[in-house]
């Protein structure tokens, strides 16, 4: 086991550290990952290969070539040759229909880039407030081993002039035994929240020296926030748009079941003989697209449904969200006001010096006063964590 002393020091020297470098806020991280991370360039690809999928068969199919040289029987008949050029087209509605449905798809699949980059966005943020809750942790902490430290000191001096007893200095020790754990543990969880973070950044180490929060917006009305909600949610705009992309599909489907058409040119020569002109041909569309129209709209039907369900669940979270952020801000503001009205360490400090309350005692009262700052700094952090979620619309 290190030192008391060596353990404080290192905790101080690395919160000084951290601060001088001052690489940054909470945004300047958020932009970085924004830009390294490997999901969001993955899906950055994928949307570029979405995007010429959708393109491709926009276009008439390829022309057909034939070419025939038939030599007569017996010897002597001649030769008879034909050559032919065709093409075939949809009827001329289709390929505008086409267009639309890649239009659509484009615009969808950097919707779902837009959703995919704003949950890691918010997990990233997630984490950068779990750093600042252990890096104000650490800080903390380092000042109560350094106290705790000064009581054991204090309590063997005393101890030397019978002024204490030997369970004064057993009840020092642990509250220096639990300090040093503490620190030791909040430091394991803040690399650990560091090394998720530099995950999160592409395998790029970050250091967010930080120990203040965001300054959180003032809360709107339910019904106001929700709107702006929905209007950027890019889970419900991707619901929509396939909407429109199931409608452009069935009208596509409707003009496939026209009458193809087929023009060309074809040259024939029969004994000397030579016929050319134009090539002209139409499709009966009779089976070849059965139930084209109805799988479309099964398909348009399926995801007005698939919205209006999504619409409730949306709904019913951001409502659950907005309770709760509420009732931890009501918590931690009385939590801060009951805070405020016990008493402060500089105080019993002094009552220790001036022998008006024994070591265990202080201990005891220390305890107390410790504990109560570690609720009020996880409230601190869990309505940072819930705000980050209810307003997780904002990430871009």
């Amino acid at each position: 086991m290190k030192p008391l002393s060596s353990i404080v020091l290192i905790s101080i020297f690395l919160s000084a550290s951290l601060a001088a470098a001052a690489q940054g806020s909470i945004e300047t991280v958020l932009q970085s990952v924004g830009q390294n991370n490997k999901t969001i360039l993955a899906q950055r690809d994928y949307e570029a290969a979405r995007k010429i999928e959708s393109k491709t068969g926009l276009n008439p199919e390829n022309p057909f070539i034939e070419y025939d040289r038939l030599p007569g029987r017996p010897e002597g008949a001649g030769v008879q040759q034909e050559f032919s050029v065709t093409q075939q087209l949809d009827f001329p509605t289709a390929y505008a229909r086409r267009r639309s449905v890649a239009r659509q798809i484009t615009s969808q699949s950097e919707t779902d880039s837009r959703a995919i980059r704003q949950d890691i966005l918010a997990d990233a943020k997630k984490v950068c407030v779990q750093i600042v809750y252990h890096n104000k942790r650490q800080v903390e902490l380092a000042k109560r081993a350094q106290r705790a430290q000064r009581l054991v000191d204090d309590i063997s001096q005393k101890l030397k002039l019978s002024a204490a007893t030997a369970l004064d200095l057993n009840k020092a020790r642990l509250q220096k035994l639990d300090a040093e754990n503490q620190l030791r543990l909040n430091g394991s969880l803040l690399r650990q929240q560091l090394q998720r973070l530099a995950e999160l950044n592409g395998g790029n180490p970050m250091q967010l020296p930080d120990t203040v929060y965001p300054e959180l917006p003032e809360l709107a009305s339910l019904p106001v926030l929700d709107s702006l909600i929905e209007a950027a949610d890019p889970g419900l705009l991707s619901l929509k748009q396939q909407i429109q992309i199931d409608q452009a599909r069935l009208a596509l489907s409707r003009s496939l079941t026209l009458p193809k058409f087929q023009v060309g040119y074809h040259y024939q020569s029969i004994l000397g003989q030579r016929y050319q002109g134009f090539h002209f041909g139409l499709s009966v569309p009779l089976w070849g697209q059965a139930n084209t129209v109805k799988l479309a709209q099964a398909n348009q039907l399926s995801s007005t449904s698939r919205l209006s369900a999504e619409r409730g669940q949306h709904y019913s979270s951001i409502v659950q969200l907005y309770e709760l952020y509420q009732v931890q801000k009501q918590g931690l503001d009385q939590y801060r006001i009951s805070l405020e009205g016990l008493g402060t360490l500089p105080l019993l400090d002094t009552a220790l010096k001036l022998s008006q309350i024994t070591a265990i005692e202080y201990v005891l009262e220390t305890t107390y006063l410790y504990a109560a700052s570690d609720t009020l700094a996880e409230l601190e952090r869990d309505l940072q964590l819930t705000a980050t979620d209810l307003y997780k619309y904002q990430l871009n």
